[in-house]
């Protein structure tokens, strides 16, 4: 599944896509950049194939700046906001979605047990 869109910063492409993973290929020009947004509900996954990309997350008032060349990657959680940016034309990434699914997520209201007729 190709599905590629052009963007003020450049180009994505979608090239992989289940209920709980997206793979996105992005080529960006020099300077380009996308907006500052979050994820309610998946995490993102920031890989550099080529070029080098700046990637600024927000975890409320501290900013984190990453700058991922090729090879290198970085991890955001579900609802930080983050923005990536361009430093070289060309600059090649895949931006992996996620859904994490946490097996201690639950909260117990009351214990499990078996309840027992008195016939």
């Amino acid at each position: 599944m190709l599905d590629s869109r052009e963007k003020v910063w450049g180009w994505t492409s979608r090239i992989f896509a289940t209920d709980s993973v997206e793979v996105h290929r992005i080529e960006c020009v020099k300077g380009g950049y996308c907006s500052e947004h979050s994820h309610r509900s998946k995490s993102n996954l920031f890989y550099c194939e080529r070029g080098s990309l700046t990637v600024k997350i927000w975890r409320g008032n501290n900013l984190s700046i990453t700058t991922l060349t090729p090879g290198l990657s970085c991890a955001i959680p579900p609802g930080l906001k983050h923005q990536f940016e361009s430093n070289e034309d060309g600059t090649v990434a895949y931006e992996i979605y996620h859904v994490i699914i946490d097996p201690d997520d639950i909260q117990r209201e009351s214990q499990g047990g078996i309840r027992m007729n008195d016939n």
